[in-house]
């Protein structure tokens, strides 16, 4: 078999072969018919991202509908947070250093002196001797360099002997939606690299690979750009949730340019039917906002603390404005690591300019997984959301929704399902343009809950049918 592999797949499987004798036995390429079928879910979750969070819950409920005595086993970027989070078997996609590898490869020459003080005068005098000689320095460092890349070089070949452990035996990897086709956190090497090794595991395994309702975000460099188009050109099956993230896969010059735009699989989450009540008739209506980190210095891609700051500052009198109308608010994150930052800085601003309305605020229950979430949400009355499954979920529950979109997907999301007009874009996020489109919103509240009765079911409709397409590589002969 190996002989009949292109170039990519025969280096990795002569590395693979090459490293063997550290984990035990021969591994084979042949994979063997199993009474159960094994199915994979493939995420970049385990970020305290609860929109991605939900499309695995959504993944597992659907499986477990058609196969209900199926394995299923999870490969994402936090194993222990999946096992907790979704009760099923989880494995890394990446190579994670130790606390001492990470030291090692943050350690600089310039640093001897934090060895222990009783010989500090003589590393002291040995650094200063090394500046006294560039070259040298240099040199050094080059050498530090090349010790560093030769040992991840071995230990990314020894995890990649542990993850055709860990796939061996998966009759079906899906990879399942959410923004994942981007390079615009960690460049090249981090998703693009990670979708491409495990593409090439997947074809040495016959395993079959489906990229299902994924989507793109930024996608700069041309390595990236190959990392990929050779991912996607091994999958059996390909769907993207939006048209730009299909048109942005169409451009990668794929060998058959078959993608097609079906809905975000958390469209496909079955909610209990409690899930959808209000908040009651007797209280003041609550506006549920969803702030993201727009220009934060360490939460977002960029930095722009002017930028971030007139958004706070946004933010917290649309909230003040909304108090004053007769409203009760309540600020709420999906990205728990990265949302909450900007909802307290937005809350010191009321403090600050509005003395006393911040403790008119809602404080629920702190939102932790998906089922808080989705509970929280379910007690609003109007939402106005920048993340992405902010804006889905609202439409899950019927909820009217004031999209405020810093990328194309959130647009493509709202016009799906007909509203364009209830979407603003975050460049344009004024005070103003808030109030005048949450009043918008705000005067067709029943017409918009009506319309997504009315939509949801049809995307539903979609995914199911995709699930079809998807299990149905289950019933092709895996070799």
């Amino acid at each position: 078999m190996a002989d009949d592999l292109p170039c990519p797949e025969k280096a990795l499987m002569r590395s693979l072969e090459l490293y063997e004798g550290h984990l035990g036995p021969t591994i084979h390429t042949m994979t063997k018919h199993l009474p159960l079928r094994r199915i994979g879910i493939f995420g970049h979750v385990g970020t305290q991202n609860l929109g991605d969070e939900i499309i695995i819950a959504a993944v597992i409920q659907n499986v477990r509908s058609r196969y209900p005595d199926a394995v299923i086993r999870a490969f994402t970027f936090n194993p222990d947070d999946t096992r907790v989070r979704h009760g099923i078997e989880a494995f890394p996609i990446r190579r994670v250093d130790s606390p001492s590898s990470k030291a090692v490869k943050s350690a600089k020459l310039e640093g001897i002196e934090n060895e222990p003080k009783s010989s500090g005068s003589e590393h002291k005098s040995f650094k200063e001797s090394l500046k006294k000689i560039p070259l040298l320095l240099g040199s050094l460092k080059a050498i530090q360099s090349a010790f560093s890349s030769i040992a991840g070089s071995f230990a990314e070949t020894a995890f990649l002997a542990r993850s055709f452990k860990n796939l061996k035996g998966t009759d079906l990897l899906i990879i399942a939606g959410s923004g994942q086709l981007t390079d615009h956190s960690g460049g090249a090497w981090a998703y693009p690299y990670t979708f491409y090794k495990w593409s090439l595991l997947a074809r040495l395994l016959g395993t079959k690979i489906a990229f299902v309702s994924i989507g793109t975000s930024w996608i700069n460099s041309s390595l990236s750009k190959f990392f990929l188009k050779s991912a996607l050109s091994r999958a059996q099956y390909r769907s993207c949730r939006d048209e730009s993230s299909g048109k942005q896969v169409d451009s990668l010059g794929l060998p058959q340019r078959n993608v097609v735009v079906v809905p975000d699989l958390a469209y496909s989450l079955q909610l209990p039917a409690s899930d959808k009540t209000s908040n009651g008739q007797n209280n003041p209506p609550v506006v549920g906002i969803n702030p993201i980190p727009f220009f934060h210095q360490n939460m977002w891609h960029k930095a722009n603390q002017e930028i971030y700051e007139k958004y706070v500052e946004t933010q917290a009198g649309f909230a003040s404005w909304l108090i004053d109308r007769g409203y009760s608010v309540r600020f709420f994150p999906t990205q728990l690591r990265a949302d909450p930052p900007a909802i307290q800085d937005i809350i010191a601003v009321l403090n600050r300019k509005h003395p006393g309305l911040s403790g008119q605020l809602l404080v629920d229950p702190p939102v932790r997984s998906t089922d808080d979430l989705i509970a929280a949400m379910s007690r609003m009355d109007i939402v106005v959301a920048a993340r992405y499954h902010g804006v889905l979920v609202s439409h899950l529950l019927h909820k009217p929704v004031l999209a405020v979109s810093y990328h194309p997907k959130t647009a493509d999301l709202m016009a799906r399902m007909g509203q364009a007009k209830c979407t603003l874009d975050i460049e344009d996020c004024t005070l103003d343009a808030l109030i005048s489109r949450f009043t918008f919103l705000e005067s067709q509240r029943k017409t918009i809950a009506a319309e997504f009765e009315l939509r949801v079911p049809f995307c539903r409709t979609a995914l199911a049918s995709q699930y079809d397409q998807v299990f149905g590589l289950l019933e092709q002969t895996t070799v």
